[in-house]
């Protein structure tokens, strides 16, 4: 069963340098796309981030946190070191596909 997951990203206090590869690493781990970046200002104008949102499904074997972790890793190797990296995710499905055609039963045993 598939669940689609949102994934907002971002990257503070990166090497500008790299910023290409940034994305290509990301774009490599989740459903991001170029134009899904754009850079800002952080808080006070003090640092330079970048912001990416994309949608995405994961099986029902995968785990958001895996994701996760995988994306940030993916970031601290393109930039050659760490940086800030916050990955929010959020389901988009309240319920399983397919729930409509199950018995209140059938439902609970598939979310429990």
């Amino acid at each position: 069963m598939e669940r689609r997951i949102e994934i907002v990203l971002e990257i503070g206090s990166y090497s500008r340098r790299r910023e290409a590869d940034i994305k290509k690493a990301c774009m490599v781990e989740w459903n991001f796309r170029e134009d899904d970046f754009v850079r800002s200002r952080g808080s006070y104008g003090q640092n330079k981030l970048l912001r990416a949102e994309a949608l995405g499904t994961i099986s029902e074997g995968e785990d958001k946190n895996e994701i996760v972790k995988r994306i940030e890793q993916a970031v601290w190797r393109a930039n050659g070191a760490m940086c800030h990296v916050a990955v929010g995710t959020r389901e988009l499905d309240p319920y399983p596909f397919g729930a409509g055609n199950m018995s209140d039963e059938e439902y609970e045993r598939q979310i429990a």
